[in-house]
């Protein structure tokens, strides 16, 4: 088999594929080796299957005190701070992390060290004045204007001395650039998220989203074209009726969008009282003019696991925050792999030190590739516990991963299977036609598909 020129850039990785699979396999995918940024193309941008969180349940005083949004650009973390209020200072509005910071104990650290590429905005300390008046930024989003290569950071700002605002932040200083009052429009804005030069938010209670095309004064300064176009979220063929939207973002391809719900409160998916008070991850399918209801993330259960229960006393609220998609299975990111990335903050209320609390952070991982490794070991056999193709559940055939997959519904977000390296006796291996599955090779060494004997 001649060897293709992707195989020579990735490790010299062999695929062998005896002609008599050749009719099957090749109405799946051709295998070839890919780097990551190949992997994740238009179509299988759909990450639900949870890999952990990091930070887990971490707390570093006022870096993650009330933080509530989550963005990035090609190097750097952007996080968004909380409410200002009397008593609680230094507040942190906005702060920025490289990603080779381990965000679990190293954001300290980097605060302290001006080499490090850390930087942040305080109210008290760098403001002076509330930017547009307003105390609270919500889940914030990246973009880059395309012409002069600037990057800005789109922050929701609400609780305003008048109205509520999108404020836009210069991404390397963060300082306050321009704001747009939106309150013709929406009464509330607790995150925005942009997809296709387009600043997409909704209102607390309400299926539609508003959006905000970008566009930049003759100086270069962005701002917004004027009133915003309404789409519909919707749940089959209902309006989409859950509440209390804390975060969003969008696929690369802009095919697939994420909404963040819920608030905190004793208990877990539907909470207390409130059946509204839906704490999970939603994923959104675009179809037309309107937003279509794909799946949405289970409180307790794998693979699209949101897990957001602790056990109950004064000090401690859970509550879904922001989200955004960056694919970070290269690396780069201490402790860090997948695309998707979901904040959760725990409202602690305690003394801290200094600062009148510290609150606690999960930010949880999810991916849309599912590991399939013929040479994983088995399970004990009084622990028959599922595979779900993480990196220490790996599916051990690539039939059964298929299968797996295929039984739990995702497919419609676009499926990779990672094949490892190892011989893989393998019969049937064609999926549903049409179904948007691809097969890439992962890791060092040669896999042989050989039939099932």
């Amino acid at each position: 088999m001649k060897e293709s020129k992707n195989n020579k850039i990735n490790k010299q990785v062999l695929f062998i594929i005896p002609l008599l699979l050749l009719f099957s396999l090749l109405s799946v995918m051709t295998l070839t080796a890919q780097d990551s940024n190949s992997l994740f193309s238009p179509g299988f941008q759909g990450a639900y299957l949870a890999l952990g969180s990091h930070p887990n349940d971490e707390e570093e005083s006022l870096w993650y005190r009330d933080i509530q949004g989550i963005t990035h650009d090609d190097d750097n973390w952007y996080f968004s701070g909380g409410k200002v209020e009397d008593g609680y200072h230094p507040t942190i509005l906005l702060f920025k992390v490289p990603v080779g910071i381990d965000l679990d104990d190293g954001v300290a650290a980097g605060m302290d060290d001006p080499s490090s590429g850390c930087a942040y905005r305080s109210w008290d300390k760098d403001f002076g004045e509330l930017p547009g008046d307003c105390k609270h930024f919500g889940d914030i989003d990246y973009f880059k204007n395309s012409e002069t290569g600037l990057g800005y950071i789109a922050v929701p700002m609400s609780d305003c001395a008048s109205g509520v605002k999108i404020g836009f932040f210069n991404s390397i200083t963060l300082g306050l650039v321009s704001e747009v009052d939106i309150s013709a429009y929406q009464s509330s804005i607790g995150w925005l998220a942009i997809s296709d030069g387009v600043i997409y938010s909704s209102m607390n209670s309400e299926p539609y989203l508003y959006g905000y095309t970008i566009v930049y004064t003759t100086n270069g300064t962005p701002t917004i074209s004027g009133a915003p176009f309404i789409t519909m979220m919707m749940e089959g063929t209902d309006e989409y009726e859950v509440r209390h939207h804390q975060g969003g973002t969008f696929t690369p391809d802009g095919s697939l969008f994420y909404l963040v719900t819920g608030y905190f409160l004793l208990g877990d998916g539907v909470v207390g009282d409130d059946p509204t008070n839906v704490r999970r991850i939603h994923i959104f399918k675009k179809t037309g003019s309107e937003w279509q209801l794909l799946k949405r993330s289970s409180g307790s259960t794998l693979p699209f696991l949101y897990e957001t229960n602790s056990e109950w006393d004064e000090w401690r609220h859970r509550e879904p925050e922001g989200a955004t998609y960056w694919d970070l299975n290269n690396g780069r990111a201490p402790g860090v792999s997948g695309e998707l990335h979901v904040l959760l903050l725990n409202n602690d209320t305690q003394s801290c030190g200094d600062y009148m609390d510290c609150d606690n952070i999960w930010l949880k991982h999810y991916t849309s590739m599912l590991r399939v490794d013929c040479e994983a070991p088995d399970f004990p056999l009084l622990l028959p516990f599922p595979r779900f193709g993480r990196p220490d559940d790996p599916f051990q055939t690539i039939s059964s991963a298929m299968a797996a997959d295929l039984e739990k519904g995702v497919r419609d977000t676009g499926v990779i299977l990672g094949i490892y390296p190892g011989t893989y006796n393998e019969d049937q291996l064609i999926p549903l036609e049409g179904e948007p599955v691809k097969m890439v090779p992962r890791g060092n060494g040669t896999v042989h598909l050989l039939p099932e004997e």
